[in-house]
């Protein structure tokens, strides 16, 4: 942890998580510079946590509130993003997907970032099938996963608006990954 958790009640702003926000950017930055990709995951994730405690438990105005949001989905990308980036091989696919439900849990469905997500777990379980055996651990790890992406679809499918280009993805990795799972024994 950065700094002390403090925080304001005030509702047009918040200079306790503002200067948290500048801090991680600056952090964000160094650790860009130095390509540590782990690192600014880590930090932009951070501010996507904070940001969203604050809005789950405060009323702020609209303006800030704006102000937030953005902050929030730019650093959700940046940790997306930097997920992506320290990634060398299949089996480190899956943490592109976990990045996905990471966010979810915060509330940030970004499109383009869940598909991408949910392409990354198609393309770890791809690359289990490619191992000589599937044991046990692969296959419990695919049934947990079948299980977080049913979760992502019921809260996608939640939302005012209908994102069905999204949702239809889903599907389709989720049955997909469900048959072809089968095929190994109890995965779905």
């Amino acid at each position: 942890m950065l700094t002390k958790a403090l925080s304001s009640n005030e509702a047009h702003r918040d200079i306790w998580l503002d200067a948290f926000i500048t801090a991680c950017r600056g952090l964000i930055a160094t650790a860009k510079i130095r390509g540590d990709w782990k690192r600014v995951a880590d930090l932009a994730l951070e501010v996507v946590e904070r940001i969203s405690f604050k809005l789950q438990r405060q009323t702020v105005t609209a303006n800030y509130l704006q102000t937030l949001l953005g902050w929030r989905f730019d650093l959700a990308r940046e940790h997306f993003d930097a997920t992506a980036r320290y990634i060398s091989s299949y089996g480190d696919q899956i943490n592109l997907f976990d990045a996905t439900i990471r966010l979810a849990e915060y509330d940030v469905l970004l499109s383009d970032l869940i598909r991408r997500g949910v392409g990354a777990l198609s393309i770890w379980w791809s690359g289990v099938e490619a191992r000589p055996v599937i044991d046990e651990t692969a296959r419990g790890i695919l049934s947990k996963q079948l299980r977080r992406l049913n979760s992502l679809e019921k809260q996608l499918s939640k939302l005012g608006k209908p994102q069905t280009e999204t949702l239809g993805a889903i599907q389709e990795v989720s049955h997909d990954l469900a048959f072809r799972g089968a095929k190994y024994g109890r995965a779905a």
